[in-house]
């Protein structure tokens, strides 16, 4: 059931389940031989302890205060991908239009800044060690490959000018150029 289950989502979302990355961990209750058959039909390998995922464990047991109290907060890799994937993304159809303005820009990246150096439950900045212009340098170059929100404003905005310039026919150029353009 539960392979026909991937596969279903494979069907529906087009994406791939990597089996050979995949892990299953099961409950300590379960025979031997019942854990060689699941690990058989679903070609995954079976771990003995549950994993860390983003700094949280991914099996999460009676007591969730404890697991919880925090632990999003304070892991970096979760803080990371908040600010990446919810607060770097929300401004993003607006920047593609737009030209933000600085004090905007500034505002923000001083917010994800005090919540990026933000420790625990503290209610202050933090320490910060690092400078914001240099947390968005690649992670290649001693970053963490966040976005200087001007820049990837402008970024955005070329790329609509040059869909603009190379698609006059798209249904988004024709409105553009109607609106704001006719002439």
């Amino acid at each position: 059931m539960i392979k026909q289950c991937l596969n279903l989502y494979q069907a529906a979302s087009e994406q791939q389940v990597n089996f050979q990355k995949s892990e299953i961990y099961l409950s300590k209750n379960s025979t031997d031989e019942a854990k060689a058959l699941v690990a058989g039909l679903l070609d995954v390998k079976i771990i003995d302890a549950p994993r860390k995922y983003l700094g949280l464990l991914s099996i999460v047991g009676h007591s969730k205060k404890e697991v919880f109290m925090g632990r999003v907060i304070m892991s970096r890799a979760g803080k990371e991908i908040l600010l990446k994937t919810v607060v770097q993304a929300i401004p993003n159809y607006l920047m593609t239009l737009f030209l933000l303005p600085l004090d905007i820009c500034d505002a923000v990246e001083k917010a994800m800044n005090r919540f990026w150096w933000r420790s625990g439950g503290n209610e202050g900045t933090g320490m910060h060690w690092y400078s914001w212009h240099n947390l968005c340098h690649r992670k290649e170059d001693g970053g963490i490959s966040f976005h200087s929100l001007r820049q990837f404003n402008i970024a955005l905005l070329a790329k609509t000018g040059w869909s603009l310039l190379t698609r006059p026919n798209a249904l988004a150029s024709i409105l553009y150029k109607a609106h704001y353009y006719a002439d």
